[in-house]
């Protein structure tokens, strides 16, 4: 197999303005008419066709391997056959142009592509050690190869959740599935389909995630839904917050909460009546359309017996739109329930990029 190596390739880190960008490789727009990027170090400014050349789909792995010149490193990237048929016929029309890898929306480097890259591998040289090994770790998580978290039997990837060699989720499973369901084949009309996962916090084998997906069926209205959601990974049964709080605790949290109470004011509502954890989220649904479940919570810290938590709820916000409503409190842990923060805390809210606030 023969590698074409890019030209010399300098990194340089810089603030990407445009959003919503796909991780992958964008050629840059010498008309100046693209998607502005500009560096950081220099200021100076270049544009990317916001169409990616390549996106994480179309890889199949990538390896970081010392450079035989000048003691720098390289990135190997070996395509999948429709990633590698798609790098062909771009190279073939294009080149030479330049190129950019842009991941998070941040440029990692640009390079010059001087002849037509016949195969599915190629080569992206002239990088340092850390700035390699830190960017391939990173794609590859992204691309679901390498975890993020680990431990015994539970392994969690960006794309999916793994207990025991049992799937917690995938959004790969599940983008078959409603595809199965709602696509129409032969029609005119595209179906539409795409999910994701975050891991929120993990206490023993209390998991909680967040969870979201935007879809359109075939000739119907695009909508998303999301929320949170916490599991025993070892069962896949949902977990309560009433199994680390007692129930009276929650209820007393939940009228004191600031927003609770000012909603309440506002629209004349009497909690006193509300006694019981069941009875708060059927107050949540009735008065507010804010649909929240027991299990729909994860955990922000533990310290001396008090645990903060966060309960999540899902708003409609219109057009088949929906969004987090987040509410959260520190209350004592329930004395059955303290072990498991003593000996097998992982790790909490925060840790992991996901969609809720970090306070």
């Amino acid at each position: 197999m023969r590698n074409i190596i890019f030209c010399l390739v300098i990194i340089h880190p810089i603030f990407c303005f445009s959003q919503n960008l796909a991780n992958g490789f964008y050629q840059v727009d010498e008309t100046y008419e693209g998607r502005l990027v500009r560096e950081l170090d220099d200021t100076s400014d270049f544009y990317v066709v916001p169409q990616p050349i390549l996106v994480l789909d179309d890889f199949k792995n990538i390896q970081a391997r010392p450079s035989e010149f000048g003691g720098t490193h390289n990135l190997i990237f070996e395509l999948k056959d429709i990633g590698s048929e798609k790098f062909k016929n771009f190279t073939q029309k294009e080149s030479p142009t330049q190129m950019a890898l842009l991941m998070d929306s941040k440029l990692i480097s640009k390079a010059i592509i001087q002849m037509p890259i016949p195969n599915g591998t190629f080569i992206l040289s002239g990088l340092d050690f850390k700035k390699a090994r830190a960017t391939r770790n990173k794609l590859l998580q992204q691309m679901g190869k390498s975890p993020l978290f680990a431990k015994g039997n539970f392994t969690i990837y960006s794309n999916r959740a793994i207990y025991d060699g049992k799937e917690i989720y995938n959004t790969k499973t599940d983008y078959n599935t409603f595809m199965e369901r709602e696509a129409m084949p032969g029609s005119q009309c595209d179906a539409y389909y795409s999910s994701y996962y975050n891991p929120l916090s993990l206490v023993g084998d209390f998991y909680s995630y967040e969870w979201g997906y935007s879809a359109e069926s075939a000739c119907g209205s695009p909508g998303n839904m999301l929320g949170v959601k916490t599991t025993n990974d070892e069962t896949g049964t949902a977990v309560s917050l009433l199994q680390i709080v007692e129930e009276e605790v929650v209820v007393a949290a939940l009228k004191k909460d600031s927003w609770v109470t000012q909603q309440a004011v506002s629209f004349k509502i009497d909690l006193e009546n509300v006694e019981s954890f069941s009875g708060m989220l059927d107050f949540f649904k009735a008065h507010f359309g804010v649909t929240i479940t027991p299990s729909s919570f994860c955990i922000l810290g533990y310290e001396k017996g008090m645990v903060k938590i966060r309960l999540v709820g899902v708003e409609y916000v219109g057009y088949s739109h929906h969004r987090h409503l987040q509410l959260g409190f520190e209350v004592p842990v329930k004395e059955k329930a303290k072990p498991i923060f003593s000996d097998n805390t992982f790790f909490y809210l925060g840790k992991f990029k996901n969609g809720l606030y970090q306070y």
